[in-house]
């Protein structure tokens, strides 16, 4: 049943990443029901040499399979940005080296980003961001929780019952992107979201 669980999720990530280098060059996007205000693109990178165990061994917590999946096939991606980085657009999912430089960042209670230090929990990963703002995409990587896998954004200012829970694999939450066209669909007023 896992190896099915697997393939199933091999196939997903591959098929959303072939989405997403199909979207590829700069266009207005419909986002909310708006054009939007500039061209957006999406860009899939190349696979690095920082395998997932060294994700693991660095941090003490175990990837899920989708993002396994993700990383063996890219190096990350950008989501629906603005070419000309005038307006801070979309979201970018890290490669595994700057997943860990950034989780290691976030969870430093002595550096200058480190002020949502004490709500992360064991078993986040900072995978990704959105620019324009501070949110960060984290993924539950605690085998033992109920919530494993699961994709949440973190907020700057607020505490951990506020942040959403936007997906419950990467493949779900990219998913919602996509049909999103970028938008954040997870504030007040596109959907319901839940709440950790």
């Amino acid at each position: 049943m896992a190896r099915l669980w697997a393939l199933e999720s091999h196939n997903a990530i591959r098929e959303l990443l072939a989405e997403i280098e199909r979207i590829g060059a700069p266009a207005r996007r419909i986002q909310r029901g708006r054009l939007s205000l500039a061209p957006l693109s999406c860009t899939v990178e190349p696979p690095t040499a920082v395998e997932c165990f060294e994700v693991e061994a660095s941090l003490s917590l175990r990837v899920p399979p989708d993002l396994q999946v993700f990383w063996s096939l890219c190096g990350g991606c950008l989501l629906f940005v603005e070419p000309d980085d005038k307006l801070f657009t979309g979201s970018i999912l890290f490669d595994p080296q700057r997943a860990i430089e950034i989780t290691r960042m976030e969870l430093d209670p002595n550096r200058l980003r480190g002020y949502r230090a004490s709500e992360y929990r064991a078993g986040d990963l900072v995978f990704g961001e959105c620019r324009g703002d501070d949110d960060r995409l984290v993924m539950r990587c605690d085998p033992d929780a109920a919530d494993f896998g699961a994709v949440v954004i973190s907020l700057p200012l607020d505490d951990r019952p506020d942040w959403y829970v936007v997906g419950d694999s990467l493949a779900s939450f990219l998913r919602k992107f996509i049909d999103a066209q970028g938008a954040k669909f997870w504030e007040r007023g596109i959907d319901a979201p839940f709440h950790l």
